[in-house]
């Protein structure tokens, strides 16, 4: 998900690494973008890169834990 501070964010990855299958997997970081109104947006994403099929498995395990989760991809 997005978020409007970092604070938030941080709250947010806190909650995935309390998720042991989770937090196994993938490390997660915040990055500020600007969104197109000028308004700072933070989002939590994964640094690690997977194949889509992968991606898809972990993103089902992130969403069973109510999380939000999507694959990007800039392939």
């Amino acid at each position: 998900g997005s978020f409007e501070n970092q604070n938030s964010a941080n709250k947010k990855i806190s909650e995935i690494n309390k998720i042991d299958q989770i937090n196994l997997i993938a490390n997660f970081s915040v990055i500020k973008k600007i969104t197109k109104d000028n308004k700072n947006s933070y989002i939590v994403v994964s640094s690690n890169n997977f194949f889509h099929e992968k991606a898809l498995d972990y993103c089902n395990d992130i969403s069973s834990h109510n999380l939000e989760c999507k694959i990007i991809s800039d392939l």
